[in-house]
């Protein structure tokens, strides 16, 4: 099956199309502790159904002999019987959302009846005023006790804050994929130590004060900051099969993580827990770092740069315009075709489906008078690959 593109005469335009689908979550219920005798709570990367939650008297993450574990319902709720009065653990189990299995340990302070990727960064340390202005939340929102994935008649009671705690399981579960990925491991264990290291590096990274998001888009220098110290951590646990420069391997993810968790920002309440799945079973980033773990024991500068734009090409495939020329970029793969081709009657066809997302890119001179055809989709801003391999005028 083939496409064809066509250039329209006297215009151009910039549109990136994305995979979408749908999601949301169901009300948990209340929390009943009428006696005191009974703690309970909700696990929440959209509701996580058979996950093992732990009651951590001794804070090591881990189940010892002796300390509780429950195990959590099909709307992510759990019940301590007696009741727990430290701090959460829950691993293991699968969102009722997407359906994909659970990846990471998430955490809770002692008092919380929320566990979520949020809560964690702040039982890794940070306040939770400074996790709402990371992740550009309302300020006062309670973390710890309002629950992400409430819904009522079938709306997100707090979208904003659903879709940020899913970027930041986006962003712990990606590093920390690919960080095992660099030390040749793959069994839960080792990727839950990993994904700890990684919230205890996004709160040290975020301690400064720097927001993360902001107006949708997500910050590549924090981002970068965040994998640099998470690989320093991860380095200390584990023999990497090739020793990678931390610096240098922040810069070559970012912009690839910002895309993804971008996707996940922008999607439709609708849209969210297929979007949210695609992301994160998307293994491009670990792929593309451990095939070039040997380059990545460099000092940050072109190279790095190179890589960086190698892997967001591979990620967001776009079309460029270059002097008269239109190049469809897909990873190391590049075909140019002439103004002609796209001009002519026929225009150019193109093997159907295209990775997606597909980015077609050009100015606008006249964006007011500009109106899309039937089919034809304008999403802007949209990230290019940098640097702009370049545009029309």
């Amino acid at each position: 099956m083939h496409f064809h593109l066509r250039l329209i005469p006297a215009v151009a335009a910039a549109c990136l199309l994305v995979s979408c689908g749908g999601g949301g979550g169901t009300d948990p219920g209340a929390f009943p502790n009428p006696d005191n005798t009974s703690s309970a709570g909700v696990a929440v990367d959209g509701y996580l159904r058979g996950s093992t939650v732990l009651c951590d008297s001794n804070g090591n993450g881990m189940a010892d002999s002796g300390e509780q574990t429950v195990g959590t319902g099909r709307t992510g709720r759990f019940v301590f019987e007696p009741a727990c009065s430290a701090g959460l653990v829950a691993y293991g189990g699968s969102s009722v959302d997407t359906g994909l299995a659970f990846v990471g340990a998430i955490r809770t302070p002692a008092g919380g009846t929320v566990i979520s990727p949020l809560t964690t960064l702040v039982a890794s340390g940070l306040t939770q005023a400074q996790v709402l202005a990371a992740f550009d939340l309302p300020a006062g929102t309670d973390l710890l006790t309002v629950d992400p994935a409430k819904t009522t008649g079938g709306a997100l009671d707090n979208p904003a804050l659903m879709r940020s705690t899913l970027v930041a399981q986006q962003l712990l579960q990606k590093v920390a994929e690919t960080l095992a990925g660099l030390a040749g491991e793959s069994d839960a264990t080792a990727i839950r130590a990993m994904y700890t290291a990684v919230a205890d590096a996004f709160a040290a990274t975020l301690v400064s004060g720097d927001p993360l998001a902001n107006n949708g888009e997500l910050d590549e220098d924090v981002i970068a900051g965040i994998v640099a110290d998470a690989a320093d951590r991860a380095q200390a646990l584990y023999t990497f099969t090739s020793p990678v420069n931390s610096e240098t391997l922040g810069i070559v993810m970012a912009g690839a993580l910002a895309i993804q968790a971008e996707t996940i920002l922008s999607a439709s309440e609708g849209d969210l827990a297929t979007v949210t799945a695609e992301a994160q079973t998307n293994g491009q980033i670990e792929s593309f770092i451990v095939t070039n773990a040997g380059l990545l024991n460099v000092e940050p500068g072109t190279a790095a740069a190179a890589l960086s734009t190698l892997l967001l090409a591979q990620l967001n495939p776009y079309l460029a315009l270059v002097d008269d020329e239109i190049r469809l970029v897909n990873g190391s793969s590049e075909t140019a075709y002439a103004f002609e081709e796209f001009q002519s009657t026929a225009g150019v066809s193109l093997a159907w489906p295209l990775p997606e997302p597909m980015m077609m890119e050009f100015s606008i001179s006249d964006p007011a008078a500009y109106t899309p055809v039937s089919g034809q989709v304008i999403a802007l801003p949209c990230r290019s690959p940098r640097p702009v391999v370049g545009k029309a005028s």
